[in-house]
Formats: C-alpha cells, sequence, structure tokens
C-alpha cells in the first residue's frame, strides 16, 4: 500500500403459441387468454421437454479497469480497450451496484465517486480518510476500507455516511469481499491478516500467517474459497472457509498486485501496478496475460442475469422486453 501511496441485454419482444406444444391440450370449446390456462397445465410437459429454468445463469460484461494515472476503461472480453471516465486523483478499488452503477474509491480526493452506466460521474460521498476498496452488500449499502484510520465506513444508498468497524482488528485495511453469509472480510496491510466481520459489526481475526504478506485486493469463488492478492510475495493466497491459508499460484509476474476480479467461470484476475498489466489465472492456476492497462489499480466486472427466454415466457417474467400471449379458439 506504501508503494500505492507513493507511486441483461434488452430481449426482443417473444409472441409464444402454447397451443403448439404436443402435450398441451384445453377443454373442448373453450375459449380463454393461454396465459391463464394453458401455462398451469403445460408448465411440466415443457421443463421435460428440454427448456431450460431460470437458474441464475450470468454473464460477465467487461471488465473496467481504474488506473493511478486517473482514468478509468473498459476492456471487453476480446481485449478492446476504451476510456469509460476520467478526471479522477489516484481512483483505486471499485464496484457495481444492482442498478449498473459503479462507484469507485478515490484516494487522492477522499471521496466515493459514482459513475453511471453512460459514464456520468459525480460525487456520492466525502470527507473520508484514504479509501481503498468498496464492497456493496445485498440491500445496497456501501462498504469503504479507510486506510488512513483504520477503520470501515458504511455508506447508505442515499449517502449517509458512518463507522461500521474500526480500530483492533482493523489495521491499514485494503481489500473487501462479502461472503455468501453477509459476512465481511478484510485484508489488512498493517499486519498481514484477514478480518471477519459479521452483518452486526462484530469483528474478528479469520486468517494469519500461512504467507500472507500486505493483502491486498480479494475475492471469493463460488465455493466459498478466499482468494488474496499480496503485495510483496507475489502470491495469490487461497483460504478455505475454515480459515486454513495456502499458496494458491505464485507468478514473478505479480509485482505490486493491487485489486482482484473473479467472472463467473472462476478465472480470477489481478492488476499489476509495476508490469501495467491486467493478469488471469484459471481455478486451475494457469496465469497468462488478460491485457495491458497503464497503472491498474482496481477491478470491477458487472455481472447481470442471462435468463433463457424460454424460461422466462414460463415464469411470467419479463427482463428489459415483453412476453406477450396469443389468444386463440380451441375446439
Amino acid at each position: 500500500m506504501k508503494r500505492f501511496l507513493s507511486s441483461c441485454a434488452r430481449l426482443p419482444r417473444v409472441v409464444m403459441s402454447f397451443g403448439m406444444a404436443a402435450s398441451c391440450s384445453l377443454p373442448a370449446g373453450k375459449r380463454q387468454s393461454l396465459a391463464i390456462l394453458v401455462l398451469p397445465r403445460c408448465l411440466a410437459a415443457m421443463l421435460a421437454a428440454g427448456l431450460t429454468s431460470f437458474a441464475g445463469h450470468a454473464k460477465a460484461e467487461p471488465l473496467f479497469v481504474s488506473s493511478f494515472s486517473g482514468s478509468i476503461s473498459k476492456i471487453e472480453t476480446n481485449g478492446t480497450s476504451t476510456t469509460f471516465s476520467t478526471g479522477y486523483n489516484r481512483p483505486y478499488g471499485m464496484a457495481f451496484d444492482s442498478s449498473g452503477n459503479l462507484f469507485v474509491a478515490v484516494l487522492g480526493d477522499n471521496r466515493i465517486a459514482k459513475v453511471t452506466p453512460d459514464g456520468t460521474s459525480s460525487t456520492f460521498a466525502s470527507g473520508l480518510n484514504s479509501p481503498v476498496s468498496i464492497a456493496i452488500n445485498s440491500s445496497g449499502n456501501l462498504f469503504v476500507s479507510l486506510f488512513g484510520d483504520n477503520s470501515i465506513a458504511q455508506i447508505t444508498s442515499s449517502g449517509v455516511v458512518s463507522t461500521f468497524a474500526s480500530g483492533g482488528l482493523i489495521n491499514q485495511p485494503f481489500g473487501l469481499a462479502f461472503n455468501s453469509l453477509g459476512n465481511l472480510f478484510v485484508s489488512n496491510d498493517g499486519n498481514n491478516t484477514i478480518a471477519e466481520i459479521t452483518p452486526a459489526g462484530v469483528v474478528s481475526s479469520f486468517a494469519t500467517g500461512g504467507g500472507l504478506s500486505a493483502p491486498t485486493g480479494m475475492v471469493f469463488n463460488a465455493a466459498g474459497d478466499l482468494f488474496v492478492a499480496n503485495q510483496y510475495a507475489q502470491t495469490i493466497s487461497k483460504i478455505t472457509s475454515g480459515g486454513t491459508v495456502s499458496t494458491f499460484v505464485t507468478s514473478s509476474s505479480f509485482s505490486n498486485a493491487a485489486q482482484l476480479a473473479i467472472d463467473p467461470l472462476n478465472n480470477i484476475y489481478l492488476a499489476s501496478v509495476d508490469n501495467n498489466t491486467i493478469f488471469k489465472t484459471t481455478p486451475e492456476g494457469v496465469v497468462s496475460t488478460y491485457a495491458s492497462s497503464e497503472l491498474p489499480i482496481g477491478l470491477a466486472f458487472q455481472i447481470v442475469p442471462e435468463p433463457s427466454t424460454c424460461a422466462m415466457a414460463v415464469a411470467g417474467l419479463v427482463c428489459g422486453g415483453s412476453v406477450v400471449f396469443r389468444r386463440r379458439r380451441v375446439r
């Protein structure tokens, strides 16, 4: 950290004629909306025929990268990079909310910036002491690690700031990550530890030793394992839910490692400030260069649902489009 301080696509309109399904039938002589009568009787048959259910499948959007030079770029899945937003004084960690707004910890100005999907930037909260990382809980509240005063701030969706946890086991906090239970994990650059904080604000020690060395960015994978970048050790540590620490991968390329991000396939991305590079590590530990980026610090994927069109029609759901059921006479 000391080195850092110094240096759902819109769906088309769908028309489905359920009367064409082989297993679906209505009593003779009834004229009704199929949305009312057919759906309950045909649901099992349609699912049995192989239609995909809405099971939370997700699609990785472009990777957003904050640069120590003051900009935020967007890297497409094909490697193409464009500038998304500019004018920041040392932007660090970032996180998306459920509406697609990007929140940025702006270290140089002691504030949190909010960037709308069209790239419009504004100040969301200010007066923070060296904000570094951001994590957002299921209620939409922001949690920010404040490196300068050994605390974690909580910011409501309306911008009200309060102290969530401070002192004691919080020592120069850097990375933040929520697990599936809503507990917040904090990487402490000052004492090489990982702290765990319950939703009620109770702080405990989660992991120490095992190769943790100036821990920075953190992410959880789908299995609930925590991965931590170690700034000086050029490694990524893996920590089980029980707190056991091991080295997941070592690479001389991980020089001055900053934030991490993870995609739906559990590939981990690491920002290497000294190498001006984003590295990708597969679940098997294979490291490759993902993209070049000037002085990368923060990383964030915007993950959006990608439901099946047919499944949404069966469930009676709409996502950015509409589902229309035909009325037809059934004799």
